[in-house]
Protein backbone atom coordinates (compact mmCIF):
# COMPACT_ATOMS: atom_id res chain seq x y z
CA UNK A 1 0.00 0.00 0.00
CA UNK A 2 2.70 2.51 1.07
CA UNK A 3 3.96 2.17 -2.81
CA UNK A 4 1.11 2.71 -4.19
CA UNK A 5 0.78 5.73 -2.33
CA UNK A 6 4.34 6.55 -3.39
CA UNK A 7 3.10 6.36 -6.76
CA UNK A 8 0.74 8.50 -6.48
CA UNK A 9 2.42 10.73 -4.91
CA UNK A 10 5.14 10.76 -7.70
CA UNK A 11 2.35 10.83 -10.64
CA UNK A 12 0.88 14.38 -8.77
CA UNK A 13 4.62 15.80 -8.59
CA UNK A 14 5.14 15.09 -12.11
CA UNK A 15 1.91 16.66 -12.99
CA UNK A 16 1.79 19.36 -10.99
CA UNK A 17 5.12 20.69 -12.30
CA UNK A 18 4.50 20.45 -16.05
CA UNK A 19 4.01 23.81 -17.51
CA UNK A 20 1.36 22.18 -19.83
CA UNK A 21 -1.06 21.50 -16.98
CA UNK A 22 -0.84 25.05 -15.13
CA UNK A 23 -1.56 26.51 -18.45
CA UNK A 24 -4.69 24.13 -18.60
CA UNK A 25 -6.08 25.01 -15.44
CA UNK A 26 -5.27 28.78 -15.77
CA UNK A 27 -6.86 28.61 -19.17
CA UNK A 28 -9.77 26.15 -17.50
CA UNK A 29 -10.11 29.40 -14.71
CA UNK A 30 -10.30 31.93 -17.56
CA UNK A 31 -12.51 30.37 -19.74
CA UNK A 32 -15.34 29.89 -16.80
CA UNK A 33 -14.70 33.54 -15.48
CA UNK A 34 -15.54 34.62 -19.26
CA UNK A 35 -18.59 32.36 -19.91
CA UNK A 36 -19.75 33.87 -16.75
CA UNK A 37 -18.90 37.37 -17.82
CA UNK A 38 -20.84 36.58 -21.48
CA UNK A 39 -23.92 35.60 -19.58
CA UNK A 40 -23.88 38.54 -16.88
CA UNK A 41 -24.08 40.65 -19.95
CA UNK A 42 -27.08 38.37 -21.55
CA UNK A 43 -28.84 39.15 -18.75
CA UNK A 44 -28.72 42.17 -18.32
CA UNK A 45 -29.27 43.49 -22.06
CA UNK A 46 -32.99 45.34 -22.52
CA UNK A 47 -35.11 42.62 -23.29
CA UNK A 48 -37.38 44.99 -25.25
CA UNK A 49 -36.27 45.69 -28.92
CA UNK A 50 -35.34 49.09 -30.34
CA UNK A 51 -34.49 50.25 -34.18
CA UNK A 52 -32.21 53.49 -34.15
CA UNK A 53 -34.46 56.98 -33.94
CA UNK A 54 -37.49 54.62 -33.74
CA UNK A 55 -39.88 56.57 -30.96
CA UNK A 56 -42.64 54.45 -29.76
CA UNK A 57 -45.24 57.48 -29.06
CA UNK A 58 -44.88 58.89 -32.71
CA UNK A 59 -45.39 54.81 -34.15
CA UNK A 60 -49.02 55.02 -31.75
CA UNK A 61 -49.31 58.31 -33.43
CA UNK A 62 -49.65 56.98 -36.98
CA UNK A 63 -51.98 54.06 -35.14
CA UNK A 64 -53.81 56.49 -34.64
CA UNK A 65 -54.22 57.93 -38.26
CA UNK A 66 -54.57 54.72 -39.47
CA UNK A 67 -57.47 54.21 -37.93
CA UNK A 68 -59.24 57.29 -38.62
CA UNK A 69 -58.74 56.92 -42.29
CA UNK A 70 -60.46 53.07 -42.11
CA UNK A 71 -62.69 53.93 -39.60
CA UNK A 72 -62.74 49.71 -39.06
CA UNK A 73 -64.99 48.32 -36.62
CA UNK A 74 -63.55 49.61 -32.97
CA UNK A 75 -61.71 52.34 -34.31
CA UNK A 76 -62.83 54.83 -31.51
CA UNK A 77 -61.97 52.93 -28.85
CA UNK A 78 -58.64 52.15 -30.16
CA UNK A 79 -58.08 55.51 -30.98
CA UNK A 80 -58.84 56.57 -27.34
CA UNK A 81 -56.89 53.94 -25.68
CA UNK A 82 -54.01 55.51 -28.25
CA UNK A 83 -54.39 58.90 -27.56
CA UNK A 84 -54.44 57.66 -23.40
CA UNK A 85 -51.55 56.37 -23.84
CA UNK A 86 -49.50 59.11 -25.66
CA UNK A 87 -50.43 61.90 -23.15
CA UNK A 88 -49.55 59.67 -20.06
CA UNK A 89 -46.52 58.05 -21.80
CA UNK A 90 -47.75 54.49 -21.09
CA UNK A 91 -45.43 52.28 -23.35
CA UNK A 92 -46.87 49.40 -24.68
CA UNK A 93 -43.10 48.05 -23.87
CA UNK A 94 -41.18 47.42 -20.96
CA UNK A 95 -43.86 45.93 -18.65
CA UNK A 96 -45.75 48.90 -17.96
CA UNK A 97 -47.93 48.60 -14.88
CA UNK A 98 -50.62 50.98 -16.60
CA UNK A 99 -50.83 49.25 -19.96
CA UNK A 100 -53.32 46.60 -18.76
CA UNK A 101 -55.61 48.53 -16.63
CA UNK A 102 -55.71 51.48 -19.55
CA UNK A 103 -56.85 48.38 -21.72
CA UNK A 104 -59.72 47.71 -19.21
CA UNK A 105 -60.73 51.03 -19.20
CA UNK A 106 -61.22 51.06 -22.61
CA UNK A 107 -61.98 47.84 -24.09
CA UNK A 108 -63.15 46.12 -20.80
CA UNK A 109 -62.14 43.18 -19.12
CA UNK A 110 -62.15 39.39 -20.16
CA UNK A 111 -62.79 37.07 -16.89
CA UNK A 112 -61.52 33.83 -16.96
CA UNK A 113 -63.90 30.83 -16.09
CA UNK A 114 -63.57 27.10 -15.60
CA UNK A 115 -67.44 25.61 -16.53
CA UNK A 116 -66.23 22.02 -17.76
CA UNK A 117 -67.02 22.58 -20.96
CA UNK A 118 -64.34 24.28 -22.97
CA UNK A 119 -60.89 25.00 -21.75
CA UNK A 120 -59.74 28.81 -21.80
CA UNK A 121 -63.58 30.08 -22.14
CA UNK A 122 -63.96 33.87 -21.44
CA UNK A 123 -66.49 36.49 -20.20
CA UNK A 124 -66.79 39.86 -21.85
CA UNK A 125 -67.19 42.40 -19.11
CA UNK A 126 -67.64 45.90 -20.87
CA UNK A 127 -65.15 48.36 -20.63
CA UNK A 128 -64.71 50.45 -17.34
CA UNK A 129 -64.60 53.79 -18.96
CA UNK A 130 -63.11 57.56 -17.74
CA UNK A 131 -63.55 57.26 -14.31
CA UNK A 132 -61.53 54.29 -14.09
CA UNK A 133 -58.92 55.78 -16.85
CA UNK A 134 -58.79 58.86 -14.18
CA UNK A 135 -57.83 56.54 -11.48
CA UNK A 136 -55.35 55.00 -13.45
CA UNK A 137 -53.53 58.62 -13.69
CA UNK A 138 -54.26 59.04 -9.87
CA UNK A 139 -52.32 55.91 -9.30
CA UNK A 140 -55.56 54.87 -7.05
CA UNK A 141 -55.25 51.29 -7.32
CA UNK A 142 -57.28 50.26 -4.59
CA UNK A 143 -60.65 51.38 -6.19
CA UNK A 144 -59.32 50.44 -9.23
CA UNK A 145 -59.47 46.88 -7.65
CA UNK A 146 -62.91 46.92 -6.13
CA UNK A 147 -64.19 47.86 -9.42
CA UNK A 148 -62.70 45.18 -11.17
CA UNK A 149 -64.25 43.13 -8.37
CA UNK A 150 -67.53 44.45 -8.47
CA UNK A 151 -67.75 44.29 -12.51
CA UNK A 152 -66.78 41.12 -12.50
CA UNK A 153 -68.75 39.54 -9.81
CA UNK A 154 -71.89 40.91 -11.32
CA UNK A 155 -71.32 39.94 -14.68
CA UNK A 156 -70.93 36.19 -13.42
CA UNK A 157 -74.14 36.31 -11.42
CA UNK A 158 -75.75 37.80 -14.21
CA UNK A 159 -74.50 34.56 -16.37
CA UNK A 160 -75.71 32.22 -13.57
CA UNK A 161 -72.12 31.38 -11.92
CA UNK A 162 -71.95 31.10 -8.69
CA UNK A 163 -70.01 32.44 -5.83
CA UNK A 164 -66.60 30.12 -6.55
CA UNK A 165 -66.65 31.08 -9.79
CA UNK A 166 -66.68 34.40 -8.84
CA UNK A 167 -64.07 34.16 -6.15
CA UNK A 168 -61.84 32.72 -8.71
CA UNK A 169 -62.35 35.29 -11.25
CA UNK A 170 -61.29 37.89 -8.27
CA UNK A 171 -58.78 35.98 -6.03
CA UNK A 172 -56.01 38.11 -7.51
CA UNK A 173 -57.14 41.65 -6.90
CA UNK A 174 -58.79 40.83 -3.65
CA UNK A 175 -55.63 39.39 -2.51
CA UNK A 176 -53.29 42.41 -3.44
CA UNK A 177 -56.01 44.35 -1.77
CA UNK A 178 -56.21 42.32 0.86
CA UNK A 179 -52.37 42.32 1.80
CA UNK A 180 -51.37 46.05 0.36
CA UNK A 181 -49.44 44.76 -2.65
CA UNK A 182 -49.67 47.77 -5.41
CA UNK A 183 -49.45 46.93 -9.01
CA UNK A 184 -46.83 49.92 -8.93
CA UNK A 185 -44.27 48.62 -7.34
CA UNK A 186 -44.21 44.93 -9.90
CA UNK A 187 -42.32 43.07 -7.62
CA UNK A 188 -41.87 39.44 -7.53
CA UNK A 189 -45.37 38.55 -5.24
CA UNK A 190 -47.14 39.91 -9.00
CA UNK A 191 -45.21 37.19 -10.73
CA UNK A 192 -46.08 34.85 -7.98
CA UNK A 193 -49.89 35.80 -7.79
CA UNK A 194 -50.30 35.81 -11.24
CA UNK A 195 -49.05 32.18 -11.71
CA UNK A 196 -51.05 31.03 -9.13
CA UNK A 197 -54.14 32.60 -10.21
CA UNK A 198 -53.72 30.55 -13.53
CA UNK A 199 -53.00 27.46 -11.44
CA UNK A 200 -56.03 27.56 -9.88
CA UNK A 201 -58.15 28.00 -12.51
CA UNK A 202 -56.43 25.34 -14.60
CA UNK A 203 -56.90 23.04 -11.49
CA UNK A 204 -60.89 23.76 -11.17
CA UNK A 205 -61.05 23.18 -14.77
CA UNK A 206 -59.75 19.86 -14.83
CA UNK A 207 -61.40 18.39 -12.13
CA UNK A 208 -64.67 19.15 -13.91
CA UNK A 209 -63.70 17.06 -16.73
CA UNK A 210 -63.69 13.53 -16.64
CA UNK A 211 -61.46 11.86 -18.96
CA UNK A 212 -61.56 8.20 -19.57
CA UNK A 213 -59.46 5.59 -21.51
CA UNK A 214 -56.02 6.51 -23.25
CA UNK A 215 -56.07 10.04 -22.03
CA UNK A 216 -56.89 9.84 -18.21
CA UNK A 217 -52.91 9.64 -17.28
CA UNK A 218 -52.05 12.71 -19.37
CA UNK A 219 -55.18 14.33 -17.83
CA UNK A 220 -53.99 12.75 -14.12
CA UNK A 221 -50.34 14.20 -14.71
CA UNK A 222 -51.26 17.59 -15.89
CA UNK A 223 -54.28 17.68 -12.61
CA UNK A 224 -51.20 16.74 -10.61
CA UNK A 225 -48.93 19.24 -12.02
CA UNK A 226 -51.28 22.22 -11.88
CA UNK A 227 -51.85 21.26 -7.88
CA UNK A 228 -48.20 21.28 -7.42
CA UNK A 229 -47.54 24.69 -8.98
CA UNK A 230 -50.22 26.11 -7.05
CA UNK A 231 -49.15 24.36 -3.86
CA UNK A 232 -45.55 25.91 -4.69
CA UNK A 233 -46.83 29.50 -5.16
CA UNK A 234 -48.88 29.52 -2.67
CA UNK A 235 -46.07 28.15 -0.09
CA UNK A 236 -43.74 31.28 -1.97
CA UNK A 237 -46.67 33.61 -0.78
CA UNK A 238 -47.38 32.54 2.67
CA UNK A 239 -43.40 32.32 3.46
CA UNK A 240 -42.27 34.81 1.34
CA UNK A 241 -39.81 33.19 -0.85
CA UNK A 242 -38.83 36.02 -3.14
CA UNK A 243 -36.56 33.86 -5.12
CA UNK A 244 -36.74 29.89 -6.32
CA UNK A 245 -34.43 27.97 -8.50
CA UNK A 246 -35.13 24.98 -10.79
CA UNK A 247 -33.16 23.64 -13.37
CA UNK A 248 -33.91 25.17 -17.07
CA UNK A 249 -36.53 27.68 -15.57
CA UNK A 250 -33.44 29.59 -13.01
CA UNK A 251 -31.99 31.62 -15.94
CA UNK A 252 -34.95 32.06 -18.48
CA UNK A 253 -37.53 33.01 -15.51
CA UNK A 254 -40.35 32.00 -17.91
CA UNK A 255 -42.88 32.97 -15.55
CA UNK A 256 -41.39 36.54 -14.68
CA UNK A 257 -41.80 35.56 -10.98
CA UNK A 258 -38.28 36.30 -9.92
CA UNK A 259 -35.48 38.73 -10.11
CA UNK A 260 -33.28 36.25 -12.60
CA UNK A 261 -30.00 38.65 -12.40
CA UNK A 262 -28.45 36.84 -10.08
CA UNK A 263 -25.84 34.50 -9.16
CA UNK A 264 -27.36 31.30 -9.78
CA UNK A 265 -29.01 32.02 -13.53
CA UNK A 266 -25.00 32.01 -14.10
CA UNK A 267 -24.48 28.88 -12.04
CA UNK A 268 -27.06 27.37 -14.09
CA UNK A 269 -25.30 28.19 -17.26
CA UNK A 270 -21.93 26.61 -15.78
CA UNK A 271 -23.99 23.61 -15.17
CA UNK A 272 -25.13 23.48 -18.80
CA UNK A 273 -21.76 24.08 -19.97
CA UNK A 274 -20.27 21.49 -18.14
CA UNK A 275 -19.82 18.74 -20.47
CA UNK A 276 -17.94 21.35 -22.46
CA UNK A 277 -15.57 22.09 -19.76
CA UNK A 278 -14.32 18.79 -19.68
CA UNK A 279 -12.02 19.20 -22.73
CA UNK A 280 -9.53 20.57 -20.01
CA UNK A 281 -9.36 17.31 -17.90
CA UNK A 282 -9.30 15.60 -21.62
CA UNK A 283 -6.58 17.29 -22.83
CA UNK A 284 -3.96 16.07 -19.53
CA UNK A 285 -5.74 12.71 -19.45
CA UNK A 286 -4.78 12.30 -23.21
CA UNK A 287 -1.02 12.56 -22.24
CA UNK A 288 -0.91 10.92 -19.01
CA UNK A 289 0.50 7.48 -20.14
CA UNK A 290 1.29 8.28 -24.01
CA UNK A 291 3.70 11.12 -23.07
CA UNK A 292 6.03 8.56 -20.83
CA UNK A 293 6.55 6.67 -24.14
CA UNK A 294 6.99 9.24 -26.09
CA UNK A 295 9.53 11.16 -24.04
CA UNK A 296 11.26 7.96 -23.33
CA UNK A 297 10.60 8.12 -19.17
CA UNK A 298 8.41 5.02 -19.45
CA UNK A 299 11.80 2.96 -19.22
CA UNK A 300 12.99 4.54 -15.40
CA UNK A 301 9.57 3.88 -14.15
CA UNK A 302 9.10 0.43 -14.88
CA UNK A 303 12.60 0.13 -13.35
CA UNK A 304 11.07 0.01 -10.38
CA UNK A 305 10.10 -3.49 -8.48
CA UNK A 306 6.33 -2.34 -9.07
CA UNK A 307 4.01 -4.24 -11.07
CA UNK A 308 2.20 -2.74 -14.09
CA UNK A 309 -1.26 -2.13 -13.20
CA UNK A 310 -0.72 -0.41 -9.65
CA UNK A 311 1.85 1.86 -12.36
CA UNK A 312 -1.69 2.53 -14.29
CA UNK A 313 -3.92 2.59 -11.33
CA UNK A 314 -2.11 5.56 -9.56
CA UNK A 315 -2.15 7.21 -12.87
CA UNK A 316 -5.58 7.43 -12.93
CA UNK A 317 -6.25 8.51 -9.42
CA UNK A 318 -3.68 10.79 -10.46
CA UNK A 319 -6.39 11.89 -13.15
CA UNK A 320 -9.35 11.52 -11.04
CA UNK A 321 -7.79 13.94 -8.45
CA UNK A 322 -7.23 16.38 -10.87
CA UNK A 323 -10.73 16.47 -12.43
CA UNK A 324 -11.77 16.84 -8.76
CA UNK A 325 -9.35 19.85 -8.32
CA UNK A 326 -10.17 21.40 -11.61
CA UNK A 327 -14.08 20.42 -11.18
CA UNK A 328 -13.61 22.25 -7.57
CA UNK A 329 -11.15 25.18 -8.68
CA UNK A 330 -13.44 26.63 -11.69
CA UNK A 331 -16.56 26.26 -9.73
CA UNK A 332 -15.14 28.29 -7.03
CA UNK A 333 -13.65 30.96 -9.67
CA UNK A 334 -17.15 31.35 -10.82
CA UNK A 335 -18.89 31.50 -7.85
CA UNK A 336 -16.70 34.76 -6.49
CA UNK A 337 -16.53 35.94 -10.20
CA UNK A 338 -20.52 35.81 -10.99
CA UNK A 339 -20.99 37.10 -6.67
CA UNK A 340 -19.07 40.11 -7.37
CA UNK A 341 -20.64 40.94 -10.77
CA UNK A 342 -24.37 40.23 -9.49
CA UNK A 343 -23.57 41.59 -5.74
CA UNK A 344 -23.88 38.38 -4.41
CA UNK A 345 -28.33 39.22 -3.83
CA UNK A 346 -30.71 36.42 -3.67
CA UNK A 347 -28.29 34.13 -2.18
CA UNK A 348 -31.41 32.93 0.21
CA UNK A 349 -33.24 31.09 -3.02
CA UNK A 350 -34.93 28.16 -2.65
CA UNK A 351 -35.39 24.77 -4.60
CA UNK A 352 -39.21 24.16 -4.02
CA UNK A 353 -40.62 20.52 -4.98
CA UNK A 354 -44.15 19.09 -4.04
CA UNK A 355 -43.21 15.73 -2.35
CA UNK A 356 -46.07 14.08 -1.04
CA UNK A 357 -48.59 16.68 -1.24
CA UNK A 358 -46.36 18.56 1.09
CA UNK A 359 -43.82 21.59 -0.38
CA UNK A 360 -40.38 21.27 0.69
CA UNK A 361 -37.69 23.56 0.47
CA UNK A 362 -34.01 22.60 -0.45
CA UNK A 363 -31.14 26.50 -0.01
CA UNK A 364 -30.44 26.81 -4.02
CA UNK A 365 -26.84 26.24 -2.89
CA UNK A 366 -27.46 22.88 -1.78
CA UNK A 367 -29.56 22.26 -4.97
CA UNK A 368 -26.92 23.32 -7.66
CA UNK A 369 -24.09 21.16 -5.86
CA UNK A 370 -26.07 18.19 -6.46
CA UNK A 371 -26.94 19.25 -10.05
CA UNK A 372 -23.00 19.86 -10.07
CA UNK A 373 -21.38 16.72 -8.97
CA UNK A 374 -23.97 14.92 -11.58
CA UNK A 375 -22.76 17.15 -14.00
CA UNK A 376 -19.43 15.81 -13.28
CA UNK A 377 -20.02 12.38 -14.45
CA UNK A 378 -19.59 13.57 -17.91
CA UNK A 379 -15.81 15.10 -17.01
CA UNK A 380 -15.16 11.54 -15.33
CA UNK A 381 -16.60 9.41 -18.24
CA UNK A 382 -14.84 11.43 -21.12
CA UNK A 383 -11.27 12.08 -19.84
CA UNK A 384 -11.37 8.02 -18.48
CA UNK A 385 -12.11 7.35 -22.31
CA UNK A 386 -9.31 9.74 -23.20
CA UNK A 387 -6.95 8.04 -20.68
CA UNK A 388 -7.64 4.46 -22.03
CA UNK A 389 -7.27 5.57 -25.51
CA UNK A 390 -3.82 7.10 -24.30
CA UNK A 391 -2.59 4.05 -22.96
CA UNK A 392 -3.70 2.35 -25.93
CA UNK A 393 -2.51 3.89 -28.56
CA UNK A 394 0.13 5.49 -27.27
CA UNK A 395 -0.50 9.00 -29.31
CA UNK A 396 -1.71 12.02 -27.04
CA UNK A 397 -2.65 13.88 -29.86
CA UNK A 398 -4.80 11.09 -31.42
CA UNK A 399 -6.71 10.12 -27.81
CA UNK A 400 -7.47 13.91 -27.31
CA UNK A 401 -8.51 14.38 -30.95
CA UNK A 402 -11.04 11.16 -30.57
CA UNK A 403 -12.44 12.32 -26.80
CA UNK A 404 -12.59 16.13 -28.04
CA UNK A 405 -14.92 15.03 -30.83
CA UNK A 406 -16.76 12.22 -28.80
CA UNK A 407 -17.58 15.39 -26.42
CA UNK A 408 -18.56 17.77 -29.58
CA UNK A 409 -19.82 15.26 -31.63
CA UNK A 410 -21.61 12.53 -29.30
CA UNK A 411 -24.75 14.15 -29.46
CA UNK A 412 -24.90 14.52 -32.98
CA UNK A 413 -24.45 11.07 -33.54
CA UNK A 414 -27.21 10.18 -31.17
CA UNK A 415 -29.79 12.31 -33.23
CA UNK A 416 -28.50 10.75 -36.27
CA UNK A 417 -29.19 7.19 -34.80
CA UNK A 418 -32.53 8.07 -33.33
CA UNK A 419 -34.68 10.58 -35.65
CA UNK A 420 -32.94 9.60 -39.15
CA UNK A 421 -32.22 6.34 -38.51
CA UNK A 422 -35.09 5.29 -36.14
CA UNK A 423 -32.99 3.22 -33.92
CA UNK A 424 -33.62 2.51 -30.47
CA UNK A 425 -31.02 1.03 -29.37
CA UNK A 426 -28.89 4.14 -29.19
CA UNK A 427 -29.98 4.29 -25.33
CA UNK A 428 -26.92 1.74 -24.60
CA UNK A 429 -24.40 4.00 -26.39
CA UNK A 430 -22.14 6.25 -24.47
CA UNK A 431 -23.38 9.25 -25.67
CA UNK A 432 -26.98 8.68 -24.73
CA UNK A 433 -26.08 8.57 -21.36
CA UNK A 434 -23.88 11.02 -20.08
CA UNK A 435 -25.72 14.17 -19.25
CA UNK A 436 -27.43 12.78 -16.29
CA UNK A 437 -28.56 16.20 -15.09
CA UNK A 438 -31.31 15.84 -18.37
CA UNK A 439 -32.11 12.31 -17.37
CA UNK A 440 -32.73 13.49 -13.49
CA UNK A 441 -34.99 16.16 -15.17
CA UNK A 442 -37.05 14.22 -18.15
CA UNK A 443 -34.94 16.50 -20.89
CA UNK A 444 -34.83 20.07 -19.62
CA UNK A 445 -32.34 22.09 -21.13
CA UNK A 446 -30.63 18.82 -22.54
CA UNK A 447 -27.70 18.68 -25.01
CA UNK A 448 -29.07 15.22 -25.89
CA UNK A 449 -32.60 13.94 -24.61
CA UNK A 450 -33.20 11.23 -22.93
CA UNK A 451 -35.28 7.99 -24.60
CA UNK A 452 -38.57 7.33 -23.94
CA UNK A 453 -38.36 5.76 -20.25
CA UNK A 454 -34.88 6.18 -19.64
CA UNK A 455 -34.43 6.39 -15.81
CA UNK A 456 -31.73 7.62 -13.84
CA UNK A 457 -30.48 4.25 -12.62
CA UNK A 458 -30.51 2.80 -16.24
CA UNK A 459 -28.02 5.77 -17.33
CA UNK A 460 -26.02 5.17 -14.27
CA UNK A 461 -26.19 1.24 -15.52
CA UNK A 462 -24.88 1.98 -18.76
CA UNK A 463 -21.92 4.42 -17.59
CA UNK A 464 -20.97 1.57 -15.71
CA UNK A 465 -20.08 -0.70 -18.28
CA UNK A 466 -18.36 2.18 -20.39
CA UNK A 467 -16.21 2.59 -18.03
CA UNK A 468 -15.58 -1.16 -17.05
CA UNK A 469 -14.40 -1.37 -21.09
CA UNK A 470 -12.35 1.86 -20.57
CA UNK A 471 -10.63 0.86 -17.59
CA UNK A 472 -9.46 -3.10 -19.81
CA UNK A 473 -8.77 -0.90 -22.47
CA UNK A 474 -5.80 1.45 -20.52
CA UNK A 475 -5.06 -2.13 -18.47
CA UNK A 476 -4.66 -3.77 -21.51
CA UNK A 477 -3.03 -1.36 -23.26
CA UNK A 478 -0.03 -0.83 -20.39
CA UNK A 479 0.36 -4.06 -18.89
CA UNK A 480 0.21 -6.43 -22.02
CA UNK A 481 1.93 -4.53 -24.93
CA UNK A 482 6.22 -4.34 -25.24
CA UNK A 483 8.19 -1.46 -24.43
Amino acid sequence: MMKFIALVKNEAIKLLTKVSSKIVLSLAIVVSMGVCLIFFISLNMNDSWRWGGWDEFEWLEERITEAQRHKYEGWEQEVAMLRFQIEHRISSYGGDWRLGYAQMAFYGNWVRYPDGTRYGDYLEVPPFGEGFAQLIVERNWREMHEIIIRSNAEALANKGHDSEIIEMANWQYQYMLDNDISPMEQTWQHGVIHSLDWSRYEVSFLESVAVRGDGADEHNKDLQNAKDSAAIAQYRLDNNVSRTVAYGHTMSNWSSTDDSNDVWSLLEAYIMLMPFMSVFVIIIAGGLVSSEFSKGTIKFLLINPVKRWKIITSKYAVLLATGGVFMVVTLISFLLFGGILTGFNNMSAMYLDVVNGAVTGTPALVYFMGLWVLSGINILVMSTLAFALSSLTRNSGLAIAISIAAVIGGGIIDNILRWTAGVDWGRYLLFANVDLVSVLHGGNMATVAPYPGQTLLFTIGVIAVHMVIFGLMAWDGFTRKEI
